[in-house]
């Protein structure tokens, strides 16, 4: 059984390997949460945040084909995937009150189409040679950012020393938007 464990300053807290027994924040107000190193069973079923309604800043770190889709029932407006592999991004458009989203060491998985209605930020980034940059160019080419009205700020990373790099990729729709903050690593724009 895993326990909330405080991590930080107030409302911060850390959860390892499985959220088996833990139904919501009991007394604590739980603002910001690290899920750290999840096991891919029903125990690391994310629909145990639901309860958690003061959550606005969530990282999950480590971990393999997590299902996002729960998110959307949470008030979460930062969530980071800190090197979760194979999962599917798509369900983050739901996640109305969403309004940063890092994505680093990005693997395999199925990329969003659409951003959240209110997303400001987005980071992704890719910084494992194993992992081909095709990866960061497949999610640039699948994002709608023509429908991403809040975006304000975009970060795109691929680790310098990767064996692809520098990536060149079309980020002509990005640069159409003109209210929107481009940062590139390792990467060139065509």
């Amino acid at each position: 059984m895993s326990a909330l464990r405080k991590t930080g300053g107030p409302g911060w807290y850390t959860v390892r390997r499985s959220l088996a027994g833990i139904e919501g924040p009991g007394r604590r107000t739980v603002t910001h949460l690290t899920l750290e190193h999840l096991e891919p069973s029903s125990d690391s079923d994310l629909r145990r945040l639901a309860g958690f309604r003061d959550l606005v800043g969530l990282m999950i770190r480590g971990g393999s084909a997590i299902d996002l889709r729960p998110l959307v029932a949470t008030p979460v407006r930062g969530l980071i995937l800190d090197h979760v592999e194979n999962v599917d991004l798509r369900p983050v458009a739901g996640v109305a009150s969403l309004e940063n989203l890092v994505l680093l060491g990005l693997s395999a998985g199925a990329p969003p189409t659409e951003l959240p209605p209110r997303l400001r930020e987005f980071t992704a980034e890719v910084d494992n040679g194993n992992v081909s940059a095709r990866v960061l160019e497949r999610l640039v080419s699948s994002v709608r950012w023509d429908q991403a009205d809040a975006l304000r700020r975009v970060k795109l990373s691929l680790d310098p020393e990767h064996p692809e790099a520098p990536l060149n990729l079309d980020l002509a729709p990005l640069r159409a938007r003109g209210s929107v903050k481009l940062t590139l690593r390792g990467i060139t724009s065509i």
